[in-house]
Parts: C-alpha cells; sequence; structure tokens
C-alpha cells in the first residue's frame, strides 16, 4: 500500500510540473530530487580529508535536494539569471528548511544548500509564473517546500 502511495505521489506531481511547464522555456521538465543523507554524508566525507557532514534533524528520512529544469535528453539548463540569493527572505520557513532540506556539509554555511540550488537551478525555474514574483527565490524555495 505504500508503494502505490508514492506512485500515486510521484504521477501527480509530474503531472501538475507538466501542466506548469510551457513552450516558452528553455527546457520541458522540472525533476523534483532528493538524497539520502547516509549516502550524501559518505560521498562527501570520501571526497576530502577535512570534509565533516552534519546529521539531518531527521535521520532515517530523505531530504529534499532541489527542483531542477530539465531539457528531455540533457543537462540543464542552469544559471539562468543574474538575480541574487536573499537567505534573509526564507526566515518565515527557516525551521521547515532546516529540517527538510538541510545542508549536511560542515562549514559550509545554513543556507549555502539553498543558495546554490537557487543560483543554479531556481533561476532557470524563475520563468515559470508559478516561480516568477517580486522575489523569486522565496516563491522557488516555498514552492518546493510544499511538497
Amino acid at each position: 500500500m505504500q508503494l502505490f502511495g508514492i506512485a500515486l505521489i510521484f504521477f501527480s506531481l509530474f503531472s501538475f510540473f507538466e501542466f506548469l511547464v510551457t513552450a516558452n522555456n528553455d527546457w520541458d521538465l522540472l525533476i523534483f530530487t532528493q538524497h539520502w543523507p547516509p549516502t550524501v554524508c559518505v560521498q562527501y566525507e570520501e571526497n576530502g580529508d577535512n570534509n565533516v557532514c552534519l546529521k539531518p534533524r531527521f535521520p532515517g528520512t530523505w531530504t529534499i535536494h532541489g527542483l531542477w529544469p530539465t531539457k528531455g535528453g540533457t543537462f540543464g539548463p542552469f544559471f539562468c539569471s543574474n538575480t541574487k540569493f536573499n537567505s534573509s527572505l526564507l526566515n518565515p520557513i527557516h525551521e521547515d528548511l532546516v529540517s527538510y532540506w538541510p545542508n549536511l556539509q560542515h562549514g559550509k554555511g545554513e543556507s549555502s544548500l539553498w543558495n546554490h540550488e537557487w543560483t543554479k537551478h531556481g533561476t532557470c525555474a524563475a520563468s515559470l509564473p508559478a516561480f516568477d514574483t517580486e522575489v523569486p527565490n522565496i516563491q522557488y524555495i516555498s514552492n518546493i517546500m510544499l511538497f
């Protein structure tokens, strides 16, 4: 039954994003990515002698990695505008972000993952009306947190 629920959520999200994506973009789908913290930590710590991984608030659960605009069969697009990331705009949802979208890399700064995801992927997703607001980075991140 749990597998059916997960499949239903996946296909519902896929349909929702397929509806949002228009022909005016340089991409044709959005990929909602998650990661498994134990694997992320092993990879991160193996990549550098001084890399230390932080433990998430909810061990044993998947965490958000990001929402990636993608052109089928390719990688990207990436870095679509120079719109700057402003972490202070995230204060209203800060606790949820730390819980469900944590940065696991010690010493990188709590908002470094959110900044990276906005700069690399969110600036491209901002071409959608749902993300095209006066403060698009908060809209991009807030919409991801709805999942």
